[in-house]
C-alpha cells in the first residue's frame, strides 16, 4: 500500500513488512 501521507506510509510499510516477513519465514 503506497500512501503519500507519512503516517499512512509508515503504517503501510509496517503492515506489509510484517506480512512479507511472515511469508519469507
Amino acid at each position: 500500500g503506497f500512501v503519500l501521507n507519512n503516517k499512512g506510509l509508515m503504517a503501510g510499510v509496517s503492515i506489509e513488512g510484517s506480512k512479507i516477513t511472515r511469508l519469507e519465514r
